[in-house]
């Protein structure tokens, strides 16, 4: 049994030729702005003038400071839990790691209001959407 390709979102195709230096060039490009696709860097190119991408190493900064806030939480119970109290130190500790991820997310939110200034562009609104649900979640959780 075949197995069916996904429907296209877009379905109009435009065909462009290259010479052996221009096509060399290009990919030269998208390695360097780490896109896979030839596609994706000349619609890229076309629709904005110019390549953005974006560093995540601030976003996998920030989820390596949460994931150890959360170790430090399930310490702080355990200890809590079996000795039925909390030490002043534990609980410093706790407040100097939230100071630390609320800068970094401080951080990231300026450079993606900067890249929204500069592109404004529908897709950094879906992203940053996406992203102030994710914090809103985290505070309806009590991890911010």
């Amino acid at each position: 049994m075949e197995k069916k390709k996904p429907e296209r979102t877009r379905k109009i195709p435009v065909q462009v030729y290259f010479d052996e230096e221009e096509m060399a060039f290009i990919e030269s490009n998208m390695k360097r702005a780490n896109i896979k696709t030839k596609s994706d860097y000349i619609r890229q190119m076309c629709i904005f003038g110019k390549v953005i991408n974006y560093d995540d190493l601030d976003f996998r900064k920030c989820f390596n400071e949460l994931t150890k806030i959360g170790s430090l939480i399930n310490q702080i119970a355990r200890v809590a839990n079996r000795t039925e109290s909390i030490y002043e130190k534990d609980i410093q500790l706790l407040k100097d790691k939230y100071s630390s991820i609320s800068d970094t997310l401080e951080e990231m939110f300026l450079k993606i209001d900067t890249l929204l200034e500069k592109t404004e562009k529908t897709k950094f609104l879906i992203v940053t959407e996406q992203i102030n649900e994710a914090v809103e979640k985290l505070h309806a959780e009590n991890y911010l």
